[in-house]
């Protein structure tokens, strides 16, 4: 099963959409529910990043939890990273 998670809210509904410090709060309290059952995902799911930075707080969040109750060896990630050249 593949799902697609959207830890900076989207588009069509912009109340949702995470873009300072305070959002990033505001989505913690308001997404408890959903971070918990991704937290609990990503310790035992392969998962694929995409279109964030890895110093995202919430994700650093979520993965030092995960990190920290780890007693074996969690899934394998992967991030796609991409940096426009300069000229």
């Amino acid at each position: 099963m593949r799902h697609l998670v959207k830890l900076h809210g989207s588009i069509d509904q912009p109340e949702t959409i995470v873009f300072t410090r305070s959002d990033y709060a505001r989505a913690r309290e308001d997404r408890k529910e959903m971070l918990s059952f991704l937290r609990g995902e990503m310790a035992e799911t392969a998962f694929l990043f995409v279109g964030f930075s890895l110093s995202d707080p919430n994700f650093n969040l979520l993965h030092d939890d995960i990190l920290q109750r780890a007693e074996q060896k969690h899934p394998p990630r992967m991030i796609e990273q991409h940096r426009p050249r300069r000229s």
